[in-house]
């Protein structure tokens, strides 16, 4: 504190001096200045310590040193550099008067020189304390002495300095640490007073000083004002730290320098970081020049919006070109992220953008400009490619065409379409309509365009010809036509340009149709789609003249018609004449024949018309089954003897009119030959068989003998006396027999039995052609050579005797099988190479990068050299788990190439699990990374609920974890997604489908994509509560809660005003609590239930919601006779001590079930609440054994003050009634412990819980403990209503209740709640109110029996003695029932107490009863 001198006595007044040796310091406590009006003193303060406060005042006619020890919250913030003091007087500082040295006065002050000798503390103010002076003015007067008192106030006493506390540090919370830039705040601090009544002026003060404006004082409500509304408030000032408000940053993932080219976009997005103070972010976006001036016109093409509460959009939309023919233009992007309070110091962020100037495209490609002339009305068809146009800029190509024609009618007929056949192309088509009118020249541009507004034109040109009369191209004459010959007759009417006309025949003036009489005969044939005319007359009575006639339309109806005439002569056909006969034929029986007759000479046709022969039975019928014929007029067969006789054939000639000639002959079979001959049909004799053959039926004896003669061999039809070469004669069944493959020439079927072998040529192992056998050996064996490994056969060139030779000769060194001597011969190599099968060589192993020959002489990779020749993978390392493992081989999950190994497992979404709220804990099976900020925000998120084909309707909220921040760039590995809004009860059995809708915005490292699979689970039961519903509830409990705080204030008042009975309210209390403590059961409460018991808190001191209902107590005097009245203070223990009992043995509880000791503050932590529930554990056994100990003196004032809360609402007679209150915390201790250990077991919970409820009621019925019988009545009633709940509760868990059912039972519990409690409101009133009436009434009739007369006296004196008669009797009767109970309790048999012992108890009792009373007379 500061005391300023009171200008008004600043003349008579006698000011005090601090010498400057004794420098002023400054307490941080300074935040007010007060100024003295009304008292005679002037004050400083010059010493201080941690305990004392020392300060000097003087006036003219005093002078005094006084002390303040109430000094605890004041901190030194200043030193003072003192020197030694010789001189004790010195000139003041106003030229004259003296000082004197107050030192001896405190020479021998205790408190004073411990002061001094404190070095802890004084060094905060002195340097040298021995050298420490007090000087005082001493112009006017003589020294007083310096302690003078007033009563009991020091005048000069300091002000009483309420306890300000220190909000200094960073900010924690609104109601701890620091204050912060942007919030107000108000600190309320009682009223500054002084013992001597002086009048206060009060003067914020603010240090620094610069600050002070953001502080206010107001003297009135004595209220501090924080309105720190920029960061010039920032600081710290005394005992307030302010910090400065931050503006927001942003994650600088974002491309700071851009090149990109005139009409583009491009976007940039800028998420913010982190607002300390969670402050909206303000973003502003300046294009700036090269020389850092803003430009003028760019948000014609650039803007920038907020989108949602962290994200900022910047774009740059269509850029325009540079000016002028400059290449490009340079900008500089500023952009600034503030909040309200940063707006002069915003974070600032530079983009570089270049935009280049767009060119546009340009054709690369070869186009055909011409297209063929077409004739009215064909169709034309031209095609280009957008692939024939490049744009450096690779901008999407537009290609718009038109066409125009100065000659035609219009060009309204030619369209363009674009990817009409393929993609990229496009195609310019159309079809002239069917008038001479649109020939003329027509012209198509075409406008390739980019994003840019230049382009590159091209123009095709078309002519159309007009469509010219057309002729027929072959006219037909007069034709004839022979029976039965065929004719087709093809007319060519097409126009100059090929196009085919339509026509029409008539013969004899009549139009040919189907069904016409003329033309039933079928004999002709009329194609109009060709035009063809097929004539195929095939009886003589068609014959005769025709009149034809083929009329031609042009198919446009552009040409007139014409017609082509011409007539058809049909001639009649002539019979077939024989000219010549056939000599009879013979064949030998048993024999093959073959007769050869020349059919072409034998037959002549008028009409020189083709004949067509063939042969048959003189009559008619086919020819024997024995005799076959040939279109060339040749019979043969083979006969036997069955067949032998003559038979009549003829020869038939026949035309195509089907006329016929024939000529007959006889064919005659006759006997077989003499055996070893055979038949000759052309001598028709019998020839002797060739040499060799027994029987034969012809002269060559290699394929014409039946059967061979003796010593011979029979090969096929033929006999050989040495079988050819390749056979051999087989002396068993005389035939000849083929060779082994191998042997030329043999004697026997084996390939030992060669004497000359056959040539093996076939590919080798190159796949050339060359000699691979066979070798005749010693043996007559023919065999395939074998040589060693290492070595290949070499054949000669030359064969000697007709036999080929050779010898095995030695391959090359590195060759293990080869073809020949060479270094690239080699068909297998030696151990240790490697084959290559190109060149067919062998190279060492070693000799090629990344190989090495391994034990078993086989190449094998160096696995871990980074090459990849036969192994899977290569990695340059042998390590596991990379990808590729330390056999080089493809990890499960992972791909390799020649860059390295990447993961291929993509990851899974998963729900861990759903909580009771119905907040889901979703993870990923590895870390990943979005794509934006919305890829796991509700826009693409796609949750449905769905039951048995019915849909939910809710609502969801992405949450994320405060360590994995859902921003782009960052590691994800899990979030949790809150289900909220139910629309409707949920029963928990529906199927909630958690899914996404674009798996690709979520990828690993690797760059694999989110697995497309959907999670279901089942959602926690909901109770979905309407408007209604809710404001129902909330009523009940708002009601409770403003019921509960009216009857404790009525009670209490009657208890401060009247002495009232506290236990109706102590009833109140203990229901509510009880109730609010049993939802803390394992069961699945209704949300109705819960939401009520929100309001039941306040029974357990939640006062949170009534700061504006509670009145402002302004009047200290008030709070002062609350707070000093001793009896005052004792109501308000008795009405916190069972909540805080209550609330201590739940934390020890809690504490045991729940202990940590893994860090230092833990231990620290756990250690003190295991102490303070220990204690609180002891509590109710500590108050039985002080009851127990103290029963005799319960009625005593001094028990009454200190503990007359433990027994005075119940009765003293039995000792199980004065121990109401530690059974009942007892009971509470049983029911906490049960809960939180119980947790597992909830019907166990419940059915514990009602047991202690039943045995307290039992208790109460059967002790009656309470004075007044209501008290017991309203308990009983208030723990059976607790265990109706508790049966509901069982009700809940046994039927596992659900949906409707949970909640119309929830109300049935509220019921029990509300009327249980209103029960004891009601009691509280009535029962307080009839108190009110009897205390009132004693008080009228004590003032009424009050006499003025000396009688009154002796009166009041009778009355004292009858009263203290009375009471005697009733303490001898209840000490009667003590000793008789304590004479049982000790010898377990009735007795009785004697008279004496009576009387000499009653005496002693009396004599207590008239000492306890003497300090109230």
């Amino acid at each position: 504190m500061e005391f300023y001198n009171n200008k008004q006595y600043q003349e008579d007044a006698v000011c005090t001096i601090i010498h400057p040796l004794i420098c002023p310091f400054t307490a941080k406590t300074n935040l007010i200045k007060i100024s003295n009006t009304t008292a005679d003193f002037d004050k400083a303060a010059f010493s201080s310590s941690s305990s004392i406060l020392y300060i000097l005042t003087s006036s003219p006619q005093l002078s005094v040193v006084s002390r303040m020890s109430d000094f605890s919250n004041f901190v030194l913030q200043e030193s003072c550099q003192v020197s030694t003091v010789s001189a004790i007087t010195q000139p003041s500082s106003n030229g004259g008067g003296s000082f004197e040295d107050f030192t001896p006065y405190y020479a021998n002050d205790p408190d004073f020189i411990s002061t001094l000798a404190s070095v802890t503390d004084i060094q905060k103010l002195i340097t040298q304390p021995s050298g420490f002076r007090i000087l005082v003015n001493t112009t006017f007067g003589a020294v007083p002495h310096h302690r003078v008192l007033s009563g009991d106030c020091n005048p000069a006493a300091p002000p009483v300095i309420p306890f300000i506390p220190d909000r200094t540090g960073p900010r924690i919370s609104n109601s701890s640490g620091g204050f912060i830039v942007g919030t107000n705040q108000t600190v309320s601090i009682s009223q500054i007073t002084q013992c001597s009544g002086m009048l206060m002026i009060y003067t914020f003060v603010s240090t620094p000083a610069a600050g002070s404006w953001c502080f206010s004082y107001n003297s009135n409500s004595f209220q501090i004002v924080l309105t720190p509304t920029n960061n010039s408030c920032g600081g710290s000032f005394n005992l307030y730290d302010i910090e400065k408000n931050s503006p927001p940053t942003v994650v600088q993932n974002f491309t700071t320098s851009v090149l990109m080219y005139a009409h583009h976009n491009y976007t940039w997005d800028v998420y913010i970081d982190q607002d300390k103070e969670n402050d909206s972010p303000v973003a502003n976006v300046t294009v700036l020049d090269t020389s850092n001036n803003p430009v003028a016109f760019p948000y014609q093409w650039f803007f920038f919006n907020n989108v949602g509460a962290k994200q900022i959009q910047v774009k740059a939309v269509n850029a325009p070109q540079p000016a002028g023919i400059a290449v490009q233009v340079q900008y500089k992007i500023k952009l600034e992220v503030t909040d309200a309070f940063n707006i002069p110091q915003p974070n600032i962020y530079y983009i570089d953008l270049k935009i280049k100037r767009n060119y546009p495209p340009y054709r690369v490609g070869t186009i055909d400009f011409t297209i063929p002339d077409i004739i009215v009305p064909q169709s034309f068809s031209k095609t280009f490619w957008y692939s024939d146009f490049f744009d450096f800029e690779k901008d999407p190509l537009t290609i718009i065409c038109s066409s125009y024609t100065s000659t035609g009618q219009d060009a309204n007929w030619i369209t363009a379409e674009f990817n009409k056949t393929v993609d990229g192309n496009v195609t310019i088509f159309g079809k002239v309509p069917p008038d001479n009118s649109y020939a003329g020249s027509y012209q198509i541009n075409c406008d390739v365009k980019d994003l840019n507004t230049d382009f590159e034109s091209i123009q095709f040109s078309l002519n159309v010809v007009e469509k010219q009369t057309f002729q027929i191209a072959t006219p037909q004459q007069n034709i004839q036509v022979a029976i039965p010959q065929t004719s087709e007759i093809v007319f060519n009417a097409v126009d100059a340009y090929g196009q085919q006309m339509i026509s029409t025949l008539y013969i004899n003036s009549a139009q040919f149709v189907s069904g016409h009489p003329l033309f039933n005969s079928g004999w002709i044939s009329w194609d109009a789609s060709i035009p063809k005319l097929i004539l195929s007359p095939y009886d003589n009575s068609q014959g005769g003249s025709y009149a034809f006639s083929v009329k031609f339309d042009d198919p446009d109806h552009i040409l007139s018609q014409t017609s082509n005439d011409f007539s058809i002569f049909i001639q009649q056909n002539q019979p077939v004449i024989s000219i010549a006969t056939i000599q009879d034929q013979f064949a030998i029986s048993n024999n093959r024949f073959q007769i050869d007759i020349d059919t072409s000479s034998l037959f002549q046709d008028p009409e020189s018309l083709p004949i067509t022969t063939f042969y048959r039975f003189a009559g008619g019928g086919s020819l024997p089954y024995f005799v076959s014929q040939f279109p060339n007029g040749t019979l043969s067969g083979f006969t036997t003897d069955e067949d032998v006789g003559s038979y009549q054939f003829e020869c038939v000639g026949q035309d195509n009119g089907a006329s016929q000639a024939f000529v007959s002959f006889i064919f005659q079979v006759k006997d077989s030959c003499y055996q070893g001959s055979y038949g000759n049909t052309t001598e028709n004799a019998c020839i002797k068989c060739p040499k060799g053959c027994k029987t034969c039926f012809g002269s060559d004896y290699k394929t014409q003998c039946n059967e061979c003669e003796t010593g011979y061999f029979k090969l096929g039809y033929g006999c050989y006396f040495k079988c050819p070469d390749g056979y051999y004669g087989d002396k068993a069944d005389k035939t000849c027999k083929q060779c082994n493959k191998a042997c030329a020439s043999c004697t026997g079927p084996s390939y030992t039995q060669c004497n000359r072998c056959n040539d093996l040529i076939e590919l080798n192992e190159f796949n050339v052609l060359a000699r691979k056998g066979f070798l005749l050996t010693a043996d007559s064996e023919c065999v395939v050579p074998q040589c060693k490994l290492r070595q290949f056969f070499f054949w000669d060139p030359l064969p000697v005797n007709d036999l080929y030779t050779g010898l095995c000769t030695q391959c090359y060194e590195t060759c293990l099988t080869c073809v020949g001597e060479a270094i690239n011969e080699c068909i297998l190599c030696l151990p240790g190479h490697v084959y290559d099968e190109k060149l067919h060589t062998c190279t060492k192993c070693e000799d090629f990068p990344g190989l090495f020959t391994n034990e078993e002489y086989q190449c094998e990779d160096i696995c871990g050299d980074g090459l990849v020749i036969d192994k899977q993978c290569d990695d340059g390392n042998t390590f596991s788990g990379d990808g590729c493992n330390s056999a080089c081989e493809v990890e499960y999950g992972y791909e390799c190439n020649s860059s390295g190994c990447r993961e291929t497992i993509p990851p899974i979404l998963k729900v861990d699990y759903i909580t009771k709220t119905n907040l889901l804990y979703i993870s990923f099976s590895k870390y990943v990374y979005i794509q934006n900020e919305t890829s796991l925000q509700k826009s693409n998120m796609n949750l449905h609920l769905d039951y048995e084909g019915k849909s939910y309707l809710f609502d969801y909220r992405t949450i994320e974890d405060p360590n994995q921040k859902l921003i782009p760039n960052r590691s994800i590995s899990k979030f949790m997604i809150k289900l909220q809004d139910f629309q409707q009860t949920i029963s928990g059995e529906e199927d909630l489908t958690v899914a996404l809708k674009d798996y690709g915005q979520i990828k690993d490292s690797s760059g694999n994509k989110l697995r497309n699979l959907e999670q279901m689970v089942h959602p926690a039961p909901f109770i979905f509560l309407s408007d209604t519903e809710k404001m129902i509830v909330n009523g009940l409990g708002q009601t409770i809660r403003y019921g509960f705080m009216s009857t404790c204030s009525f009670n209490v008042a009657l208890k401060m005003l009247l002495n009232s009975t506290m236990q109706f309210l102590w009833g109140l209390v203990h229901s509510l609590q009880i109730f609010a403590i049993l939802l803390y059961i394992n069961i699945d409460f209704p949300e109705n239930v819960l939401i009520f018991s929100n309001f039941m808190q306040v029974a357990s001191g939640d006062l949170s919601d009534f700061g504006s209902v509670i009145p402002d107590m302004k009047k200290e005097k008030m709070i002062i006779l609350f707070i000093t009245n001793s009896k005052m203070m004792r109501y308000l223990r008795i009405l916190l001590s069972p909540m805080a009992k209550n609330q201590l043995c739940g934390l020890l509880v809690c504490q045991f079930q729940f202990l940590k000791i893994r860090t230092a503050s833990m231990v620290l932590a756990s250690g003190i609440a295991l102490i303070t529930g220990a204690i609180a554990m002891l509590m109710p056994f500590l108050v039985m054994s002080l009851i127990y100990h103290h029963r005799k003196s319960v009625n005593k004032e001094k028990w009454n003050n200190q503990f007359g809360m433990l027994t005075y609402e119940v009765k003293n007679n039995r000792l199980l009634q004065a121990y109401y209150y530690p059974i009942f915390l007892y009971q509470r201790l049983v029911i906490v412990t049960v809960i939180v250990y119980g947790t597992p077991y909830p019907l166990v919970q419940c059915l514990i819980i009602m047991i202690c409820n039943f045995g307290m009621i039992a208790y109460l019925l059967s002790q009656k403990p309470f004075k007044e019988e209501i008290s017991q009545t309203t308990i009983a009633l208030d723990e059976l209503a607790v265990n109706i709940c508790v049966a509901f509760f069982i009700l809940i868990q046994v039927k596992d209740m659900k949906g409707d059912n949970l909640k119309n039972v929830g109300y049935i519990i509220l019921v029990f709640i509300v009327i249980s409690v209103f029960k004891n409101l009601v009691i509280v009133i009535v029962f307080g109110i009839q108190s009110a009436q009897h205390k009132i009434k004693q008080m009228f009739q004590a003032e009424d029996q009050q006499q003025d007369s000396q009688d009154s006296s002796d009166y009041d004196q009778e009355q004292t003695q009858i009263s203290d008669e009375e009471q005697n009797k009733i303490n001898t009767k209840d000490i009667y029932e003590e000793i008789q109970r304590e004479i049982y309790e000790q010898n377990n048999f009735t007795s009785y107490a004697s008279p004496e012992k009576i009387n000499s108890l009653k005496v002693k009792n009396t004599n207590d009863n008239s000492n306890a009373s003497t300090p109230q007379n």
